[in-house]
């Protein structure tokens, strides 16, 4: 067995560092990380290589590690949770910036890994299968209840609004799950896959925001989409944002819609003392009696 090299500080050029234990490479001290007790309050290993051994072993322990990992969570929930609780600011603040810095990151890694979430979103729904029929419940009820006009599908020709690609996904700007905009010509957008897939029931305005960068967007096709889709619902721009905002703070469950099934628009304009009159397609909000009774 060779002999184990004994390191020591050094001083190079007015920069005090030492040599890795791994690779032997001579590094300042900024180079490893901390460690109490350490030569220097340093690890002996530099960041590269200790990230190397670190990524090995999860590679060669992937299950071992997966199952203490589970195992430690289930022990601790709670006080995961309460963590959560207590700083989901700062979090959401934190992830923010990681995929600022790692635009690629998810994208890349839903790629490499999509068998593993698709048959986990599989076996969710075979164990969820009452939560499977609610969703599914609500959203046809919501659809059957919020307007809707399928011929708006013929005013966008070009693609994704965002991008110009033809992969596309028909959006609701505002979600079906605010309770609030409906399958009309004035809340149908199209956008590429992994965008309506990211954007999801986010607010659009909020979501634009968090992932222009990641998704590198066109801040001017973005104010050009909301400019067509205030006029479409005979807004102003700034008109149309504060009715989305209001959508989100105000969602609305299937009973809610089955009471006051006047348009969003309405109401909304009657809550902020808003002056009329409203967008022409509200006329069609109602798909036909036989959809109201389904959902009755």
């Amino acid at each position: 067995m060779a002999k184990r090299k004994r390191v020591q500080l050094e001083e190079r050029d007015g920069v005090v560092g030492k040599e890795c234990t791994r690779c032997g490479d001579w590094k300042s001290l900024e180079g490893f990380s901390n460690k109490k007790g350490g030569l220097g309050g340093r690890r002996s290993d530099c960041r590269e290589c200790a990230a190397a051994a670190k990524k090995k072993y999860q590679e060669e322990n992937h299950t071992m590690i997966s199952e203490r990992n589970r195992k430690y969570y289930a022990e601790n929930r709670g006080k995961f949770v309460k963590y959560y609780e207590e700083n989901y600011e700062k979090i959401i603040e934190q992830k923010r910036k990681y995929r600022e810095v790692n635009p690629e990151y998810r994208r890349n890694y839903y790629a490499s890994n999509l068998e593993r979430h698709s048959e986990n979103a599989r076996k969710w729904r075979r164990n969820n299968l009452d939560k499977v029929a609610l969703i599914q419940q609500r959203r046809r009820a919501r659809k059957l209840l919020l307007s809707d006009v399928s011929n708006s599908y013929g005013k966008f020709s070009g693609g994704c609004v965002l991008t110009g690609e033809n992969d596309t996904h028909w959006d609701h700007a505002i979600p079906l799950s605010t309770g609030h905009g409906g399958t009309t010509s004035g809340n149908m957008i199209p956008l590429r896959g992994d965008l309506n897939i990211s954007k999801h029931d986010n607010n659009i305005f909020e979501w634009f925001a968090a992932n222009r960068q990641r998704f590198e967007l066109s801040q001017a096709r973005f104010d050009r989409l909301i400019a067509w889709l205030a006029s479409a619902n005979a807004l102003t721009t700034d008109e149309y944002r504060e009715f989305v905002y209001w959508c989100h703070a105000n969602k609305r469950e299937v009973d809610e819609i089955k009471r006051d099934q006047r348009h969003s628009i309405e109401i909304w304009r009657e809550a902020a003392g808003k002056q009329f009159p409203l967008p022409a397609y509200t006329e069609t909000y109602y798909a036909n009696e036989d959809d109201r009774k389904e959902v009755s």
